[in-house]
């Protein structure tokens, strides 16, 4: 069994966790061009408390950055 070396592993994790940011971002970014920001926004209200969203705000964060909202098509 290979004898694991901490420096290896303390560079994946922080790849890793440089790598999860740039991913998100790029998903976040293609769901808006798809949805819209309305849509999005719509969905935040109806699914997250005003105070976590104004909490938020306060920070210079917008909503969909922390909370994955599920949009659907609607059918209509």
């Amino acid at each position: 069994m290979e004898t694991l070396i901490p420096t290896k592993q303390m560079w994946v994790i922080s790849r890793l966790k440089s790598e999860r940011g740039k991913i998100l971002r790029d998903a976040l970014r293609e769901a808006v061009g798809k949805v819209g920001v309305q849509i999005i926004d719509r969905e935040l209200h109806d699914m997250v408390s005003a105070g976590a969203l104004n909490k938020l705000g306060a920070f210079g964060l917008r909503g969909e950055v922390l909370f994955a909202v599920p949009w659907q098509k609607r059918s209509g």
